[in-house]
Parts: C-alpha cells; structure tokens; sequence
C-alpha cells in the first residue's frame, strides 16, 4: 500500500466486524521496504464501527510487526512520532501543604490489547514521588505529606508512550 501524508497505509479489513476471534491469534505485517529505519515507531490501529481508534502497538521483528489481536475488523498500519501530552492542573509557584499537584496525560491515540497504557516517572529534587492514577480522566495527581521540609523543589516529569515517544517537564515551585 502507499504511504499517505499522515504516514498511514491504505486499511485493511481482517474478519468482520460481526465475528469475535474465538482467542487471541497473531499477524505478521510485513512492514515497507523503502523504510530503511528498523526501529521506526510502526504501530497497528484499530477502528471500531463508530469510529474510535485504538492503538494495538505490536512488535518489531526484522521486517515485520508481531501484533496479537483479539479483534476482527479494519486496521491501519501507521507510524507514531508523537510525543504524549502533559497538561498541569494544580500547579502554583508557591505551594502549601493542602495542595496537590495534577497532571492531565494523553497521548494521540488511546491504546488497548497488547500496546502499553502511557508511563511516567515524577521526581522531585532528583528524588522518586508517588502519583496516584486515575485511568478514566488521564490524572496523576500527588499528596504532600506532613514531614515535607519548606524551600525550593525543582520537579520533573517524564511522559513515555507504547511506541516510547517521550515527553518531559520540569517545573521549580516554593513549598510552604
């Protein structure tokens, strides 16, 4: 298939979308010889009847990507270059103990069967801090805790999608 302005190759169809695969079986998609870089971010979507898209991700073996489906329908073979999204929510230059700082994380395609849900690590002044997650609205978000000592924080976080697009951002705030 040709490659088009947005990097995807025509679709294909696979089953239909009438029929459930009984498992999980595997396709091998030979991947376009013009592409001399093996470690491109190729990628397998899918789209439902209504529309939606869905990363599957895959694997890179030689020429192909290994992707295991659980799903019959149409599916585009394509590259992810993008970086996901970080959104701050709650942050200010000075922060109190009751406060919380808020991510919105998201990325241009949400993933599901085989592909990884997005991947963080936070730091503050180099040391790792816990988030909660909150899979539904795309938010991390971080308690302060009591024995926090009052100064400067320089606070990095770095977004990595399936296809290891990343994203990082760094934010120095005041604390109490």
């Amino acid at each position: 298939g040709m490659v088009n302005k947005m990097g995807i190759i025509d679709s294909f169809f696979i089953g239909s979308y009438d029929a459930k695969p009984l498992k999980k079986f595997e396709v091998r998609l030979p991947l376009p010889k013009e592409d001399t870089l093996q470690a491109a971010p190729w990628t397998l979507l899918w789209e439902s009847q209504n529309g939606t898209i869905r990363n599957l991700g895959g694997e890179i073996q030689n020429d192909s990507l290994l992707v295991k489906l659980d799903r019959f329908g149409r599916f585009f073979l394509t590259q992810d270059t993008i970086a996901p999204k970080i959104r701050a929510r709650r942050l200010k230059q000075r922060m109190n103990p009751w406060d919380q700082i808020q991510f919105e994380l998201t990325d241009n395609w949400e993933v599901s069967g085989e592909a990884r849900e997005l991947r963080y690590t936070a730091t503050l002044n180099g040391n790792w801090i816990l988030f909660s997650n909150d899979l539904k609205t795309h938010r991390i978000t971080h308690k302060f805790t009591e024995d926090m000592e009052p100064g400067e924080y320089d606070l990095r976080l770095v977004v990595r999608d399936d296809r290891d697009n990343e994203t990082i951002f760094n934010y120095r705030f005041r604390f109490k």
